[in-house]
């Protein structure tokens, strides 16, 4: 990918590590890190506190996510707002007013791209209502009946922006079971346009994040840091793919 053909570019080898939630702490010990001029970190989420630690002193470090407040270490990210801001005013052009969005906000990058939600249900003049913001899980099963428990409560919506495909995939299945047409009665939007987006039933619209371009900054912000620079946080656009789910493609 991105990381691996930039960093063979600079002559630079790729040392992999995996570092479960409950073991982040422990990089900073690991063999990798000692042996490493830098670390590249792929999923923040809600490590920020464990990650400045692991990046305080002389780390080189870069971190895929999201700008957060005091943080020792670059970020490399999605424009998650903008993101979030695309997905959900692509779905109010089309004629859609009770947007819901799907997904836990307690991950800086899902909550940016709540905010980019926001931002577009602000310039329609519609006003976000709480009972459309639905604290969806990862886990598939999990998904399936917090969404079929929404609907069961009467919560009325037209579309949904999920904060990945994965989620907006079993969104889909979940509508369909429940007897719900895609895109006719609820369109669907997610995000991340992971290989099998193209290939669901009905195709999934969703914002695509350029993730070999991102690699490569990832690698030059490390490498800036290895060589005395100042490195700034870099954030990188994406694009919305439309296809069927979403009612235009």
């Amino acid at each position: 990918g991105g990381i691996a053909d930039a960093l063979a570019e600079h002559d630079y080898d790729l040392l992999l590590a995996h570092a479960p939630v409950e073991d982040v702490l422990a990089l900073k010990e690991s063999s990798v890190m000692r042996q490493s001029d830098g670390t590249i970190f792929i999923g923040q989420a809600q490590q920020h506190e464990k990650l400045n630690t692991v990046a305080a002193g002389d780390t080189h470090m870069v971190v895929w996510g999201y700008p957060v407040q005091d943080k020792n270490y670059v970020v490399v990210g999605g424009d998650n707002i903008g993101g979030g801001y695309e997905a959900t005013k692509h779905l109010l052009d089309l004629g859609r007013r009770q947007v819901a969005f799907f997904g836990s906000t307690k991950n800086p990058e899902n909550a940016a791209r709540y905010e980019g939600h926001l931002k577009a249900l602000r310039e329609y003049g519609i006003d976000a209502d709480r009972k459309r913001k639905i604290d969806v899980p990862f886990e598939m099963h999990r998904a399936r009946e917090v969404i079929i428990e929404m609907l069961e409560s009467g919560v009325e919506l037209d579309s949904v922006v999920c904060i990945s495909d994965v989620m907006a995939l079993a969104t889909i299945s979940t509508l369909q079971e429940y007897g719900l047409h895609v895109p006719k009665d609820v369109a669907v939007v997610g995000y991340d346009d992971i290989s099998l987006a193209a290939y669901s039933n009905p195709p999934l619209t969703t914002i695509r994040q350029n993730i070999r371009h991102a690699g490569r900054i990832l690698v030059e912000s490390v490498l800036g840091q290895i060589r005395g620079e100042h490195v700034p946080d870099t954030m990188v656009t994406s694009d919305l793919v439309i296809r069927k789910s979403s009612g235009a493609g």
